[in-house]
This record gives structure tokens, C-alpha cells and sequence, in this order.
């Protein structure tokens, strides 16, 4: 596989961000509880979105094959939406996506970088851990008294 290459998302891309996103989350739709709001994602929500912070696209030979969403927050950078097509998974694109909302999170003097994962995805908590985050807190999503989401952080220097 060639190398990974990121680019900006610009207005003219989001909805392409919006079906790879949602093609990536296929897998999951009907078996998270609650379901996935990427499939309530529109091209206005998504651009809503990208508009308070902003994206990346992964390409590799010219082809679109991951993206993710990123937010200033006022002491963190939160990363969302992290996506790779199937056919690109284990070839670093994940790994290529996340450095650069990291790089973005220090070009802002953001000190650190936090995203929310499914406790039903392991694969998913595995893969940040595998890349130096770690849960700083559980949380659930409204009407669930169990954790249905942990909080992960990473320090962006």
C-alpha cells in the first residue's frame, strides 16, 4: 500500500467526509444501544460540524479512504468521527488521521486531545490505547445507567 495522504477538508469536500464516515459506521448500524447518530448525519450537520473546527481526509493512490472531524475545545481538542473504509483498515490511515488532529491540537497550543468510544467497541478502545490514549472517565448516553462510552485523552505534545 502507498503512503497515506492527508488533506484539509474543504467545503467542497464534506460530502464526500459524509459517505465515508457513514459507509465505515455500516458495520454497526443495528447493533449499538443507543444507535450510532452518524446515520442521522447529514451533508448540513456534517458541515455544521466541520465549521467549529474541521476535518481531514486520508487518501491513499488518489482514493478516498478515511476521514475524521476535529473541535477546539477551550482546554482540549476533541477528536470525532474517525473513519476508514474497510479496504483501508491496518495500513496506518487511522494512525495517519489521528497524528494530524494531534498536530493541529499543538499548532492551537491545545494541550491534549480527547475523544468519546463505544464500551461495546473494544476494537476501537484497543486501537486508541494502541495509540497512547487513555480513559480518563465513563460516561452513558441519556436513559442508560450503565457506561455506554468512555472518555479518552492524550497528551498533543
Amino acid at each position: 500500500m502507498n503512503p497515506v495522504e492527508i488533506h484539509p477538508v474543504g467545503e467542497q469536500d464534506i460530502s464526500a467526509l459524509l459517505l465515508i464516515i457513514q459507509t465505515a459506521f455500516e458495520e454497526h448500524r443495528g447493533k449499538l444501544d443507543p444507535p450510532s447518530g452518524v446515520f442521522k448525519e447529514t451533508v448540513e450537520t456534517l458541515r455544521d460540524k466541520w465549521k467549529r473546527g474541521g476535518a481531514f481526509l486520508a487518501r491513499v493512490n488518489g482514493h478516498n479512504a478515511g476521514g475524521v472531524l476535529y473541535e477546539p475545545e477551550e482546554t482540549y481538542m476533541y477528536l470525532g468521527r474517525l473513519a476508514v473504509l474497510p479496504e483501508f483498515r491496518g495500513h496506518g490511515v487511522a494512525r495517519a488521521l489521528v497524528d494530524a488532529v494531534e498536530a493541529q491540537a499543538r499548532a492551537l497550543h491545545l494541550p491534549t486531545v480527547q475523544l468519546g468510544v463505544r464500551t461495546q467497541l473494544p476494537g476501537n478502545l484497543r486501537l486508541f490505547e494502541h495509540l497512547g490514549y487513555h480513559v480518563i472517565r465513563e460516561e452513558s448516553h441519556p436513559g442508560h445507567t450503565e457506561p455506554t462510552f468512555l472518555i479518552l485523552e492524550k497528551s498533543s505534545g
